[in-house]
């Protein structure tokens, strides 16, 4: 985008448990257990189930029909005076990860035996077959995370719906206890690089998810321009120390020695803008957030994609974190200048740059780089003034195409650095040293 927007006071943003690891069975070694309220490990169970030896500490007598006793129970609320039975509340997105992640651990074919006891069920039954939802509601509340977990079967039902929609679980029809019987097995693989979080439940969870899990990494650079304002720009954390963003953020503004992020302040050591393509590197003196499992990929046509920054919010008081919905309208294209960039449908608006690209699958696809406007001819560097593009259409003109000095004014279009980009400039910036984005190659 242009010129950063106008600072403003606050920066505070609430902070997110650590994202959990995957256990051995379903994706490599687990690094840390998971603290009870984000249930078990995947393909594991939570901590007051098993013992150090990983037996079965607790199980349950399931009723022959679990279905009819839901259902009876439902009926005793609606003709009673006892309220309502189910819990129509939302989960909060702390839930739905729990719950999806549990769900995974579940639903999977590993530890299928012990599964199998825990629930009452014969676990010398010949064969895998799978679970159903109320065997699922049973397991929530052997772990003690949803203790009342047939109280809350429509938005759990309902969020099993979504990982099969994005192909996270896979729905092997109605077992013999309709309705809450529908089955369902969790075959996923994993890269390398998404053994190590959680952010594959992405497409599952949706844009909430994405911006729980990256609104730590997102951050907001404050500077002063050469007119004596403040202004403020976006980035990202790629690594522990090293902060990405635009070339035109650092070269329009003075960057503060000292930021301020969430409610920690870092001290700016170095500042790194490439000549030629419109990125730059802030190095700080602290250790930054780094959601476990982030990971780049190169755009692709028609990719559903987020921009996620800190652009000027008029009448706010204080910076607020924004996300806005597009799409990949071009993987590719090449500006006048030879920079290579891609174009994208979500708005974004002055303050927006250097921040993340991001797409529904979890991967970053690139950084916000500018808006494209006015006409189509050669103009100044927009990497060293950005208001060089800027259109001179008037209010009343159709948006579409203006004719203005025997001239083609176009509507605008928005561009990004893809990864690509970002990693040559990574390396020139950087020669020898082993800085690098984590870039998904699927091994």
């Amino acid at each position: 985008m242009g010129e950063g927007e106008r600072a403003t006071e606050g920066n505070e943003r609430p902070s997110y448990p650590p994202s959990s690891r995957l256990s051995d069975d379903a994706a490599g070694p687990a690094q840390t257990s998971r603290p009870s309220k984000w249930g078990s490990p995947l393909l594991g169970w939570g901590d007051s189930s098993w013992d150090s030896s990983g037996n079965v500490g607790c199980t349950v007598r399931i009723h022959r029909d679990e279905s009819s006793h839901i259902l009876k129970r439902l009926a005793n609320y609606m003709t009673g005076s006892n309220g309502r039975f189910s819990i129509l509340k939302p989960f909060s997105i702390e839930e739905r990860i729990s719950v999806a992640h549990q769900a995974a651990a579940f639903f999977s074919t590993a530890k299928y035996k012990e599964k199998r006891s825990a629930l009452g069920k014969n676990p010398e039954q010949p064969g895998i077959h799978p679970f159903h939802m109320l065997d699922f509601m049973k397991y929530l509340k052997i772990n003690d995370s949803f203790p009342e977990a047939e109280r809350h079967m429509y938005n759990i039902e309902r969020l099993l719906d979504q990982l099969v929609q994005a192909h996270i679980l896979n729905d092997m029809g109605m077992g013999t206890s309709p309705p809450f019987g529908r089955q369902y097995y969790f075959l996923k693989e994993f890269t390398n690089i998404e053994k190590q979080g959680i952010l594959w439940l992405a497409p599952g969870l949706g844009p909430e998810f994405l911006n729980y899990m990256y609104k730590n990494m997102v951050l907001r650079i404050t500077g002063i321009d050469k007119n004596g304002i403040e202004r403020a720009g976006t980035g990202i954390a790629i690594t522990s120390r090293w902060i990405l963003t635009c070339a035109h953020v650092v070269n329009q503004m003075n960057v503060s020695d000292l930021q301020k992020f969430g409610d920690k302040e870092f001290r700016v050591i170095r500042k790194l803008a490439h000549e030629d393509i419109d990125v730059a590197l802030i190095e700080v003196d602290s250790d930054l957030s780094i959601t476990p499992g982030t990971s780049f990929r190169e755009p692709e046509l028609q990719d559903t994609v987020f921009t996620v920054g800190y652009p000027i919010v008029p009448r706010s008081r204080e910076p607020f974190l924004i996300m806005q919905r597009g799409e990949v309208t071009s993987p590719i294209m090449t500006d006048y200048w030879g920079q290579r960039l891609f174009l994208y449908s979500a708005i974004a608006r002055p303050g927006n740059s250097g921040g993340p690209v991001i797409a529904a699958s979890g991967h970053v696809v690139g950084i916000v780089s500018e808006s494209l406007e006015g006409s189509n001819t050669k103009s100044e560097d927009p990497k060293k003034d950005s208001s060089s593009r800027k259109s001179k259409v008037k209010k009343g003109d159709n948006p579409q195409n203006i004719e203005k000095n025997n001239q083609l004014e176009f509507s605008v279009f928005y561009a990004g650095v893809p990864t690509s980009q970002i990693q040559k400039a990574i390396f020139d910036l950087l020669p020898g040293e082993n800085i690098k984005l984590t870039i998904e190659d699927y091994s």
